[in-house]
């Protein structure tokens, strides 16, 4: 059995770039709105990113998943930020 064709490096979906667009969109939405819901927003997104990063760590190269564990990181560090800025 054949594995399937890898996209080429670089290669980007249009699906990928709605998914970045729509998540960018919260967070920039639940900072203007601050307080208690914004940071409860933030870290709901910090911690989906959480799960998705520690269901594919295995299959990632190193340098990436220190990218995307600082990604989470500031992530909750901006939640923090936003909630006691309240």
């Amino acid at each position: 059995m054949t594995r399937p064709a890898r996209r080429p490096p670089g290669a980007v979906r249009p699906a990928q770039v709605v998914v970045v667009v729509l998540v960018l969109a919260v967070f920039l939405t639940a900072v203007l709105v601050g307080g208690a819901v914004g940071a409860a927003v933030i870290a709901a997104l910090a911690l989906a990113a959480g799960v998705l990063l520690a269901v594919r760590w295995s299959a990632m190269d190193r340098r990436i998943r220190v990218l995307r564990l600082v990604t989470v990181l500031a992530c909750l560090a901006v939640a923090v930020s936003v909630a006691v800025r309240g």
